[in-house]
């Protein structure tokens, strides 16, 4: 759309009868011209309008003038894209604060849904099951489905903290880590998808359904490629036991899922909000982590890789952390670190001799890269 487009639309002022009319809007050279079905002319410069969308179906185009004396709006759906590009941009910035802000709402709106669904099938499956221990019988009856999608919306609504890695040394390094252990993965069958994202943050999560983000910050600590395969086993368990959904669940609880049957939606939103903040998806309690530590070892033993490498990390991060940018925090944020090594070195223990079968990795260049993501190695 160009200058001279016209839409149907009305205008709000104190200058027609009644104080609103139906009016012709023209997008012209240097702001909106409307006139009414009256012949009555109006101009509101580019200059001085004030955006907005809302109205009783969330998509009317507001455009208000100074002290909103002059209001012109429309409902068509290719308004607001045209003024993006009308009067050489001038409500660009606007036009794509108010497109970002609706994509926003429908995802959250999509999640809201989910996590009715969610709730649904919780209650209802526990009604047969019986309100004792339901709603975790209840989530191990859920399809696989279900994590995915939860998955998926979250990832589309949360910040990354930096910007998202496509350097080939550093996606290769981990594809090829994901494909040895992903073979060994219990549970329901899943699609393990890898996000890196550039950032100081010794850090790695998982999402609902086996969406795992992982920061250079973690690649850039580690000594060795086994020690990210004991981390990436153990964001890997947390899918595979089902770790995320069962946060929600829990959090929940079946008296909020009867009351979103009785229409009180209040714990289905204060559990979305959580959820936006990442609370219930990224963070466990210890039961889970150990879950996960002993499924990581049971992972890397029959991959071929040192199972005591996710305590290696952890006893390096303990030693070395003051030097490590963002390891304090990450410290910080997982206690009880040395019962958890204790735990993975006395699993892998028990599992006794492994078949070790080597990566193919340069690490050295892995964390050239890891510290200059794009870094253009010299030829030799």
């Amino acid at each position: 759309m160009v200058s001279g487009s016209t839409f149907q639309g009305g205008l709000f002022s104190d200058d027609v009868l009644g104080k609103r009319a139906g009016a012709t809007l023209r997008l012209g050279a240097y702001g909106i011209e409307a006139e009414t079905l009256h012949g009555q002319s109006f101009s509101l410069p580019y200059d001085e309008c004030q955006l907005e969308v809302g109205g009783a179906s969330g998509r009317m185009v507001f455009c208000h003038g100074p002290h909103r004396t002059l209001t012109l709006f429309c409902e068509d759906p290719a308004f607001l894209p045209a003024l993006a590009h009308a009067g050489h941009g001038r409500l660009l910035g606007q036009v794509t604060r108010l497109t970002q802000d609706a994509r926003r709402e429908r995802t959250q709106s999509l999640l809201r849904g989910l996590l009715a669904l969610l709730v649904l099938v919780l209650v209802g499956y526990g009604a047969y099951r019986g309100f004792a221990y339901a709603t975790s019988h209840s989530v191990e009856a859920l399809p696989i489905a279900i994590d995915e999608q939860v998955g998926k919306l979250a990832m589309e609504s949360m910040p990354l903290e930096g910007p998202k890695v496509t350097d080939p040394v550093l996606v290769q390094a981990v594809d090829e880590l994901v494909s040895r252990l992903k073979p060994h993965a219990g549970g329901t069958p899943m699609t393990f998808e890898v996000t890196i994202v550039d950032a100081p943050i010794v850090n790695a999560y998982c999402l609902p359904g086996g969406k795992i983000v992982l920061f250079t910050g973690l690649l850039k600590a580690a000594k060795a490629p086994e020690q990210v395969a004991g981390v990436l086993a153990h964001e890997m368990a947390h899918a595979t036991l089902r770790h995320g959904i069962k946060r929600i669940a829990n959090s929940l609880g079946l008296i909020a899922g009867v009351n979103l049957l009785l229409g009180d939606t209040s714990g289905l939103v204060a559990v979305a909000v959580e959820l936006a903040q990442h609370g219930l998806l990224t963070s466990h309690d210890r039961e889970q982590e150990t879950a996960s530590d002993v499924e990581a070892v049971r992972m890397m033993a029959a991959a071929g890789l040192a199972p005591t490498a996710l305590a290696d990390f952890f006893a390096l991060l303990e030693k070395d952390g003051a030097e490590v940018p963002g390891a304090i925090a990450w410290l910080a944020s997982h206690p009880q670190l040395a019962d958890r090594q204790q735990e993975i070195r006395q699993r892998s223990e028990k599992l006794g001799a492994f078949q070790p079968r080597a990566l193919t990795q340069d690490w050295e260049q892995v964390s050239r890269h890891a510290k200059q993501p794009g870094l253009q190695d010299s030829k030799p």
